[in-house]
């Protein structure tokens, strides 16, 4: 087994895998065809057009990273299970992906913000009038 191998479980929760093979975390994403596709659980869907609009180039589909979890923090693992995210999404014609900043954790949202910005994600800031800001990301693959 090589280094840091993605084993497929289904159709968009793969698993991350240290050099030895262990299991060191998790990510689950969905490819959206049009903004109805973005998952259920993303509470604000109603204003996602609101937020792609603001995405220079902007094409469907879009890879929407639901979750990425690594149980062992600061060893490089959640960097490259990025890499493996981008892989994946690539191989199915996505050039853009998404995620939504501090799901479990609002109070990391700041951190996990600063994180992303350095791995070259873009923060979209500018809110619909109806909305609460979120911390939704994008980056061009």
């Amino acid at each position: 087994m090589n280094s840091f191998q993605i084993l497929l479980k289904s159709n968009t929760f793969n698993e991350i895998h240290n050099e030895f093979g262990d299991k060191v975390g998790f990510f689950d994403y969905t490819i959206c065809n049009n903004a109805s596709m973005f998952p259920v659980s993303f509470k604000y869907s109603v204003g996602i057009c609101y937020y792609i609009s603001q995405i220079k180039g902007f094409a469907w589909p879009v890879a929407y990273l639901n979750r990425i979890e690594i149980s062992e923090k600061r060893r490089g693992y959640g960097t490259r299970g990025l890499e493996l995210f981008y892989s994946k999404i690539q191989d199915q014609n996505c050039s853009l992906c998404m995620l939504r900043v501090g799901w479990e954790k609002p109070q990391d949202e700041e951190y996990n913000r600063i994180w992303y910005e350095r791995r070259g994600w873009k923060l979209l800031n500018d809110a619909p009038p109806w909305k609460e800001p979120l911390y939704l990301m994008y980056k061009w693959i």
